[in-house]
């Protein structure tokens, strides 16, 4: 087995330690010098304090899982795309129990050391979490910035105008897939 195959079999075991909730499992792949570098001004989390931060989330959404969606590994370095899943049974920066089910992203990056996680990189989406829980508004949509979105497309451009409810397409027949909210709002190139 190659250094990326160990290192991303190291990683699937760690998320799979977590999902499991086997504290121990999800220490032994930590080193014993393991950094978590958290944003926000979180700062620098040791392994006590990695415990402390990732407890807050198992104890606010105790089904809390990570799917991991996409791996990269290279080298001693290995990034992975994971989507969070949980429903808010219990306080969570403040806000009380919702009972919502929640779905939100993370991106990570990780320096492996000896068939272990030395160091650990990762943003959340927690503008996205916040929004589900209520804390914080929804983005609203303007009339005067309603904007066009541009969708998938295989040969024929495919145009998908939300502006006062009307929907019109170039050719539906070439749509391959329909983009969710987050489509590009700039202009693509015809085929």
């Amino acid at each position: 087995m190659s250094e990326q195959e160990d290192n991303k079999a190291v990683f699937l075991r760690w998320i799979e330690a977590y999902n499991d909730r086997d504290t121990q499992a999800e220490a032994d792949a930590r080193a014993p010098g393991y950094i978590a570098h958290a944003p926000g001004g979180v700062g620098d989390l040791d392994s006590e304090a990695w415990l402390q931060f990732i407890a807050s989330f198992t104890e606010a959404f105790p089904d809390i899982r990570l799917t991991v969606e996409d791996v990269l590994s290279v080298g001693d370095m290995l990034a992975a795309r994971l989507t969070f899943r949980g429903t808010h049974r219990g306080e969570f920066q403040g806000i009380p129990p919702t009972g919502k089910e929640v779905a939100f992203s993370s991106i990570e990056i990780n320096r492996m050391v000896d068939g272990k996680v030395e160091e650990h990189w990762f943003e959340l989406d927690l503008l996205g979490l916040m929004q589900q829980l209520g804390a914080l508004p929804e983005p609203e949509q303007s009339e005067e910035a309603s904007p066009t979105y541009y969708v998938g497309y295989s040969s024929n451009l495919v145009e998908e105008e939300f502006s006062e409810g009307r929907t019109r397409a170039a050719d539906r027949r070439s749509v391959r897939r329909v983009m969710s909210s987050s489509c590009s709002q700039s202009s693509p190139t015809k085929e």
